[in-house]
């Protein structure tokens, strides 16, 4: 009798737990085993006729597999196109009521085609929601996930977020680079008092071993976790955004004014509070359990930039464990990688710098991985990053150096017209100066009064616009 009384407590605990995974969708097969609509598989619905939502399967793992470190997902993918027409979703695994304050954690990874349907200049078309079940309502959707472009012509990629249809989205300031994979991290703070506005937060590429914080980032401040803010301010609360019934559902949406996406690893993760106590923000990102298998290795962001007549490659290894080796790649599209490079691996347990040197990078735009190799040839790949070479870095000069009175000048005859920004950093990597620059184009001359508190050695000076780094270049502080 015990036995079975503590197997039915255990059962209890385990489902209590696991039931707040609302949704956990990796396009498995089973239950997806073909190519085709999306339709009503595994659970999806649609909300209109006509053109669906389609299924890559992919019956083994190949390149066009959607991967990102650390993060558990499937081989096949679905893509989101730009056709007005069925909209599916997933519903919930249980319904959750808009009464209660609750916290949602959303993940999936996302690679993007094209923003070339987008518009700059106009309200966006959201491209993911959460749903609820208020049928024929008029806001019915919530918790907007935007793909847009801020250039013309579908130029530039951006990712962004809104409350609710109301409020135009906003948006991450970052590199984001075509036919790359981003893991994407939403979390959606529902409140249901009077005095309270419900709270929308996202991240592009987080790290995953503790919850994402939701202080101390800015659009502007960080590239790889990035905090869009409160739409809607919070001297107005709008408690409930502009939805109402149960939130019961993920939804995606296809438009002819939105971008064609691909993804795969949708996770929905719920913590609750009570109508008195706030959303349980913890116990969301505990059930959502974002970390997939282990690396091995614990990579800290991969950074490539101009140096000289090449690329200088960095990277930084926080935990090392029967590792090999690192092979360093490159691509001229970002999809077809080439090995160019091994990096032998320390195998140190503590925080551990990384460099590589191509010397013959490919005219124009180089794209670059590293792939984690460990002694049992297993192997994981970083995220990518791109690097723009630029004719410009090579008519730049500074003076004088070695620098002797605390000023440093940098020159060229012809600089691009545009917003620059200056940065200093030492020998160990930490940045020291940083300044903000509009350019007229044409000639430009800076002179920078160096911190007091710099001392003698050795440092580098960076110019950086929106696409790349312009210029890297060394000096020395007598």
């Amino acid at each position: 009798m015990k036995k079975i009384l503590l197997s039915a407590i255990i059962a209890t605990v385990y489902t209590s737990v696991f039931a707040q995974l609302q949704i956990n969708e990796n396009f498995l097969n089973p239950p997806f085993s073909a190519n085709g609509n999306l339709g009503t598989q595994n659970s999806w619905a649609g909300t209109a006729s006509g053109t669906d939502v389609q299924v890559s399967f992919l019956s083994t793992n190949t390149a066009a597999a959607l991967v990102y470190p650390g993060y558990t997902s499937g081989r096949s993918y679905i893509t989101v196109g730009t056709t007005n027409s069925r909209d599916p979703y997933k519903p919930f695994n249980s319904t959750v009521s808009s009464t209660v304050n609750s916290s949602f954690y959303i993940s999936f990874v996302v690679e993007v085609a094209s923003t070339s349907n987008t518009s700059p200049t106009s309200s966006a078309d959201p491209i993911l929601a959460l749903r609820t079940d208020a049928a024929g309502a008029n806001n019915q959707n919530f918790c907007y996930f935007y793909i847009g472009d801020s250039g013309p012509g579908g130029s530039n990629l951006r990712f962004g977020i809104s409350k609710d249809a109301n409020v135009d989205g906003t948006y991450a300031s970052g590199n984001f680079v075509f036919a790359t994979t981003y893991l994407i991290v939403i979390r959606y703070d529902v409140a249901t008092t009077t005095t309270s506005d419900d709270r929308i937060f996202m991240w592009v590429n987080p790290l995953l071993t503790a919850e994402p914080a939701t202080s101390g980032y800015s659009p502007s401040a960080n590239t790889t976790q990035i905090t869009t803010g409160f739409d809607g301010g919070t001297t107005s609360p709008n408690p409930d955004a502009t939805f109402t019934g149960n939130i019961n559902a993920l939804q995606l949406f296809q438009t002819s004014n939105g971008a064609t996406a691909k993804f795969d690893a949708f996770k929905v993760a719920l913590g609750t509070g009570q109508v008195t106590q706030a959303a349980n923000a913890a116990a969301a990102w505990s059930n959502l359990a974002p970390q997939g298998a282990p690396l091995p290795v614990k990579l800290g962001g991969i950074k490539a930039y101009e140096k000289q007549s090449g690329i200088q490659i960095d990277w930084t290894a926080y935990s090392e464990e029967n590792l090999s080796n690192y092979q360093v790649e490159r691509s001229a599209d970002g999809k077809t990688f080439e090995a160019i490079g091994n990096v032998a691996a320390r195998n140190s347990l503590v925080e551990t710098k990384y460099g590589w040197y191509d010397a013959s990078p490919l005219p124009g735009v180089n794209f670059y991985r590293l792939k984690s190799i460990d002694t049992d040839s297993k192997s994981a790949y970083s995220s990518i990053v791109r690097v723009s070479l630029s004719k410009e870095s090579k008519a730049i000069t500074i003076y004088p150096n070695p620098v002797q009175n605390g000023y440093l000048s940098f020159h060229s005859a012809d600089l691009s017209r545009g917003d620059y920004w200056i940065k200093i950093s030492n020998a160990a990597g930490q940045q020291l100066y940083s300044r903000k620059i509009n350019h007229s184009g044409g000639a430009i001359n800076q002179t920078i009064e160096l911190p007091k508190s710099m001392q003698s050695g050795m440092y580098t000076l960076q110019l950086e616009n929106q696409e790349a780094r312009i210029m890297s270049k060394s000096f020395i502080v007598q």
